[in-house]
Order: structure tokens, then C-alpha cells, then sequence
């Protein structure tokens, strides 16, 4: 595949930046979004802690003659839905913030590596294109006029190709210009 003029390069570059700049930016905007989810960690670390102080008011009230066993039995239970609440919180935290790196990577990542992993290589194989033509220009060699001209008969429209038929010079520098190397 030939490269495209310059322009539709520049083009290409200027779209594809804007999108991976877009994806870069909604990934991070997500990834802090899923990561204030960690409050809600906190707040069950705190209504643990709250709960299990609970219990302790309530162990202090089962001491007192006549109410007895049946609040320790509460107590008790409440004591660990608080401590399992608090735990439970305190381990949600971590994996909240590994879901929201990992979200905001994901969302960055996935809509951009197709299009690099297409784009680059064409990209890297059309800057060598331009190099050899440049060595080649570089040589003098007497056939490149007739090369660079044959190709512009396949690579620009058929109506430059047209207007520019009779003179082998103006399609060779046609086909320079297209391949951004500018006339000779």
C-alpha cells in the first residue's frame, strides 16, 4: 500500500491523536469515578466500628442483675456483624482501588491498541518508503525520473495523472510531492 499524500497523513495523525487523547482521558476520569467508591468502604469501616461500640454498651447493660444472659447473647452477635462489617470495609478498599487502575487502563487502552498496532507499523513502513526514494534521488541515478513517474501513474487521481500525462518530469515531481519530499 502506497503512503496517502502527506495532508491525509497529517490528517490521520492529528484524528488518531485526538482519539487516543479522548480514551486516555475517559479512562482517568473513570478510574478516580470507581475509586471514590472507597468512601463507601469507609463509610462501612466506620458503621463497623460504630456497631461493635454498640455491642459494648450493650455487654455493660447485660452486667445489670435480672436483664442478664439474653442481652450478652446480643451483644455478642452484634459485636461480630460489626467486626465483619469493619473487615469486610477495610478489605473492600484494596479492591476497589485495583478495580478502578484497572477500569481506567482497561477503558484507555482497548479502543486505542487496535488502531496503533494498525496505524504505526503503515506508518514506519511509508517513513522508509520515503527514505529509499530519498537514497535513491540521492544516487542520481538516471531511472528514477521513469520510476517515481510509473508510480505516480498508480498512486495519484486519474485526473492530475491526466493533465500531467505528456510530461514525465511533472508526475515524477507530482509523486515527490505526494510523498511529502518535495519537488527536486
Amino acid at each position: 500500500m502506497s503512503p496517502p499524500s502527506r495532508r491525509l497523513r497529517l490528517a490521520i495523525d492529528v484524528a488518531l491523536a485526538g482519539w487516543l487523547i479522548a480514551w486516555i482521558i475517559m479512562g482517568i476520569q473513570v478510574g478516580r469515578e470507581v475509586g471514590q467508591l472507597g468512601d463507601l468502604s469507609d463509610t462501612a469501616v466506620l458503621a463497623g466500628t460504630a456497631i461493635e461500640q454498640t455491642a459494648d454498651v450493650l455487654d455493660q447493660i447485660g452486667r445489670i442483675p435480672l436483664i442478664g444472659t439474653p442481652v450478652g447473647d446480643l451483644a455478642d452477635n452484634i459485636r461480630r456483624t460489626g467486626k465483619s462489617a469493619r473487615q469486610n470495609g477495610a478489605a473492600t478498599r484494596d479492591d476497589v482501588h485495583d478495580l478502578s487502575v484497572l477500569l481506567g487502563i482497561s477503558i484507555a487502552l482497548i479502543p486505542t491498541i487496535p488502531l496503533a498496532a494498525v496505524w504505526i507499523p503503515l506508518r514506519v513502513r511509508w517513513r522508509r518508503e520515503r527514505q529509499a526514494v530519498r537514497r535513491a534521488l540521492a544516487t542520481g541515478s538516471p531511472d528514477i525520473e521513469r520510476l517515481l513517474a510509473e508510480r505516480a501513474r498508480t498512486s495519484l487521481p486519474l485526473d492530475q495523472v491526466l493533465a500531467l500525462e505528456a510530461d514525465r518530469k511533472a508526475l515524477a515531481d507530482a509523486e515527490l510531492e505526494r510523498l511529502g519530499l518535495g519537488g527536486r
